[in-house]
């Protein structure tokens, strides 16, 4: 079980990495960092729980889910970006 756990974890870190860069643009502040984190974990649950429904598009609920997390994954970036132009260190 905390094999899976560890397999599951480097996956998401790998996906947030490979999007970041897919994108052209790595997260400088770490809690910004941390929250794309979480979004992107989000993202891949509502994933797995439209797979497992087999069949049940939760009240197309899911999907607008996925698509805010999407917005709000875009926002960070651009507020680490905003936040690097304005305030450097």
């Amino acid at each position: 079980m905390q094999k899976i756990v560890v397999a599951g974890s480097l996956a998401i870190l790998m996906a947030t990495v490979a999007y970041a860069a897919e994108r052209g643009y790595n997260l400088i502040d770490p809690n910004l960092r941390e929250a794309y984190s979480l979004a992107d974990q989000a993202q891949n649950h509502i994933k797995s729980a439209q797979a497992d429904a087999k069949g049940v598009d939760f009240g197309d609920h899911a999907n607008k889910a996925f698509e805010l997390f999407q917005k709000a994954k875009d926002e960070l970036v651009e507020a680490d970006k905003w936040n690097a132009a304005h305030h450097r260190r």
